[in-house]
């Protein structure tokens, strides 16, 4: 390369280099005088000039072309498996492996205490997917795995802006060389290898081929599915074959994605300048799952949803990490002109809100999600149906996810990996509306001239993007444990198998639970976490650093799960960041300055408190358990955990089983022992408060809070429900209005405002735990009977309540249920 070094120092005037992933020289493991090897495609000097590039910048060895290279120290030899010639590459018809590699294998032979590293390196000069068009400007300017000296030139200079290198994982030589067979062998197997793994690498960056929207739409109307249910829809609605296939047509128009490779580096540079304008950083977090998955998988993204946002911050950050977008489901709203044009070209498809029993519609919208997953397309979809107004997880919709298991039982070709993805923000643009939405305000309908409003919101900063991957669920897997027989079933196109609903509930539930288990306790959380407990929304600055500090620090000794992400920095940086986005007001004080929330932004910081809170949700409930009770037993504690869990894990889709609850409260109690936000009483052994004038005790007191209206809610609940352990049945219905109301009652006298808080879905749905847990059950009249059981549950429940809040219940609870607090020493 020293002969060409004028070459080089042009080249790198105009090449701009992606690197995947970001730190190389962490994930690679590839220390400063390891013997390694880098693999290109071809023997493209430019290629080889990037190569180099990338490994000063990042301090990986760089790469020499003579095999004695291996041997220098912080150094390392390159080879090709391809000559580039003046048209296009040679094609090696013998599939004989480079003599290069066949002598580098030869000298692993003949030391056998030699170890050589071997890392393919693809380096991908623009990154759009081929397509069924062909033309002269394609074929000179679009990257080409096969292009001759000629074709690079024009290929550079028109792609070398938008360069790419990905480094694969290292090979080890010598375990290849252990296998016992000979050098040739031995080099053809590493050959092929390598060329598999540069094949993926092409298909995850540019995705699989992509055909016209036009040919798609034709070829989805010759579907025998398509085509009965055209005919079914000509015979029930009286009208000619071509009226109802014009139709289907016309469905398949307002579905189909048109994703088109110019619009998509557009939007990138689009996006970036968007991002770099909104926030302070975007974060994505265990992006490594990304790389492990096999390439010949389909990957389905599960994110959760809290922003329209959404939609371009994940495809757009894919796109970074050296994957090409996937199609992602968008509702109808969305399609108004010119955003549902703009999002179709960069992978959005459109879907109903209800298919409201449209038999065409389901047809024809179910072959295309059949058509995408077997087709290698990357899908994504929310599974919480719509964006979260109370910055909680909702519940699911399973109706995407009923269709990508019955397309896969259909077709189990590829297999299907569903990945989790928490996004996260430290301000969301929207808040304020969902606060409005809550408070009973119709939802305004998407429309250019509200995004034109939305203008203003870029004058504002949004402090932090945060994505992190979840643990990949692998469906065929989850069949083969939860449905052995799965794969001898003949599936009917218009029957689910019986055992289906049950299973898509327990995926989207596990999926969910995954989002939560890899989220990120962001600074806005937790000072919104802090601020919102205390009774008047203010609070001394040194007291919030404390409390800030004590939580990051019993997180750090019981974390929520190994995959969830603490803010960096001490509290004070903390706060800093807090104060650019959020609104605390500042009272100054000489004896310390004061912090403190007006209304209107205390409500909309609920938001962001509900993002997090399941990741204190631990420490908080056993604080709870303190709130009215001076010294509890560790059997006590976990006897009431074990009884509140089961709720608190439905509402916030919490990670542990109920087998590992003793354990996950045990390292509770000692993280809160190490904070002596507890102490243990040397003669009783029992966990006692500490004192009432200590910082620790408003840390315990504080950390109770902000789950004290979930233990709340839920207390009312089986309060009520106590009423009917007499055997006689009830109808679930009045039973959840009166939860309702008895909510909305200590929500007005309690003075709390966040409408959440008497949700009527969770009362809802509270039923149907206690019917898991086997205490409630439905008699042939569909009302319900609940055993005497719950009256246990109910008296726990009574101690975690205010003494005002009991008043409220105890005019509703049955007589034999203590509304008095059973503990000693209460305050």
């Amino acid at each position: 390369m020293k002969f060409f070094w004028w070459i080089r120092k042009i080249l790198l005037l105009w090449v701009h280099q992606k690197v995947v992933p970001d730190h190389p020289q962490e994930e690679l493991q590839v220390l400063s005088g390891e013997p390694v090897c880098y693999v290109l495609r071809s023997n493209s000097l430019t290629d080889t000039f990037v190569l180099d590039e990338v490994c000063r910048r990042h301090q990986l060895p760089p790469p020499h072309n003579t095999r004695a290279a291996l041997a220098m120290r912080g150094s390392a030899s390159y080879i090709y498996l391809q000559r580039m010639g003046l048209v296009n590459v040679t094609r090696d018809a013998a599939k004989q492996p480079p003599s290069p590699l066949l002598k580098i294998v030869e000298m692993a032979h003949a030391d056998k205490n030699m170890e050589v590293k071997i890392v393919p390196v693809s380096i991908f000069w623009g990154r759009a997917p081929a397509t069924s068009e062909k033309s002269l400007f394609k074929l000179l300017f679009f990257d080409d795995e096969h292009a001759g000296m000629l074709q690079k030139f024009f290929i550079v200079l028109a792609q070398g802006r938008n360069t790419l290198v990905r480094f694969g994982k290292p090979i080890s030589l010598r375990a290849v060389v252990d296998e016992g067979a000979g050098a040739p062998d031995t080099a053809k197997k590493i050959r092929r290898v390598v060329r598999v793994h540069f094949r993926r690498q092409r298909t995850a960056l540019t995705g699989p081929t992509l055909p016209s929207r036009n040919d798609v739409i034709a070829s989805l109307v010759k579907t025998r599915a398509v085509r009965n249910a055209i005919l079914e829809e000509a015979r029930k609605k009286k009208q000619s074959q071509h009226r109802a296939e014009r139709r289907a047509r016309a469905y398949l128009a307002e579905i189909a994605c048109d994703m088109k490779p110019s619009t998509v580096r557009m939007a990138d540079l689009a996006l970036t300048w968007l991002w770099n304008r909104m926030f302070d950083g975007v974060e994505f977090r265990h992006t490594e799952r990304l790389r492990e998955i096999d390439s010949n998988a389909e990957i389905v993204y599960l994110p959760n949803h809290r922003s329209h946002l959404d939609y371009m911050l994940l495809s757009y950050s894919l796109y970074y990490q050296g994957m090409w977008p996937p199609h992602t489901a968008a509702g109808v709203n969305l399609n108004f002109w010119p955003v549902g044009s703009l999002l179709r070209r960069i992978g959005a498809f459109y879907l109903r809100r209800s298919f409201s029993g449209n038999r065409l519609y389901t047809a024809v919208f179910n072959e295309y999600m059949h058509y995408l997953l077997t087709k290698g397309y990357s899908m994504n979809f929310f599974i919480e149906g719509g964006r979260s107004r109370t910055g909680k997880l909702l519940h699911p919709r399973t109706g995407m996810l009923t269709m990508v298991l019955q397309s896969y039982l259909r077709n189990s070709d590829r297999p299907i990996v569903f990945l989790p993805i928490y996004l996260g923000y430290d301000k969301v643009i929207e808040v304020a509306t969902y606060q409005s939405e809550l408070r009973g305000m119709a939802k305004r309908k998407e429309t250019i001239r509200g995004l034109l409003k939305a203008r203003s919101a870029l004058r504002s900063r949004f402090g932090r993007a945060y994505l992190s991957v979840g643990e990949p669920i692998k469906l065929d897997e989850l069949l083969d444990a939860e449905q052995p027989g799965w794969r001898h079933e003949h599936s009917n196109l218009d029957e689910k198998p019986p055992w289906l609903s049950a299973f898509v509930h327990k995926v989207a539930n596990d999926a969910l639970t995954r989002v939560n288990s890899s989220a990120v306790l962001t600074p806005v959380g937790i000072v919104a976490l802090i601020m919102l407990a205390s009774p008047q929304r203010a609070m001394a600055e040194d007291d919030l650093l404390f409390l800030i500090s004590k939580i990051i620090s019993i997180l750090q000794r019981a974390p929520y799960g190994p995959e969830s992400t603490l803010p960096l920095g001490d509290s004070r940086q903390i706060l800093g960041q807090v104060l650019q986005v959020a609104k605390l007001e500042r009272f100054q004080h000489p004896s310390g300055d004061v912090l403190f929330l007006e209304e209107r932004e205390a409500v909309l910081l609920t938001y962001y408190r509900n993002n997090i809170l399941h990741l204190v949700i631990m420490p908080a409930l056993i604080a709870s358990l303190f709130q009215y009770s001076e010294s509890l037993s560790s059997q006590e504690i976990l006897r009431a955990c074990k009884v509140v869990y089961p709720f608190l894990r439905y509402e916030y889709f919490l990670r542990w089983q109920s087998e590992e609850l003793a354990e996950a409260v045990d390292k509770v109690l000692e993280a809160l022992l190490s904070e002596r936000l507890l102490v243990r009483d040397s003669t009783s052994q029992k966990l006692v408060r500490p004192k009432a004038v200590s910082r620790e005790f408003l840390a315990l007191k504080l950390l109770s809070r902000p789950i004290g209206q979930t233990v709340e809610r839920f207390a009312i609940s089986i309060a009520l429900l106590a009423k009917h352990t007499s055997g006689q049945s009830f109808d679930r219905k009045d039973y959840e209005s009166t939860c309702q109301q008895m909510a909305q009652r200590v929500s007005i006298l309690s003075g709390l405002n966040e409408p959440e808080f008497f949700e009527k879905s969770l009362f809802k749905h509270y039923i149907d735990i206690v019917k898991d847990l086997g205490l409630a059950h439905e008699d042939s009249a569909g009302q319900l009977i609940v055993k005497p059981e719950v009256d246990a549950m109910a008296e726990i429940a009574i101690t975690l309540l205010s003494p005002d809040v009991r008043q409220s219940v105890a005019r509703s609870s049955p007589s034999h249920i203590s509304v008095t607090c059973s503990q000693p020493g209460e305050s």
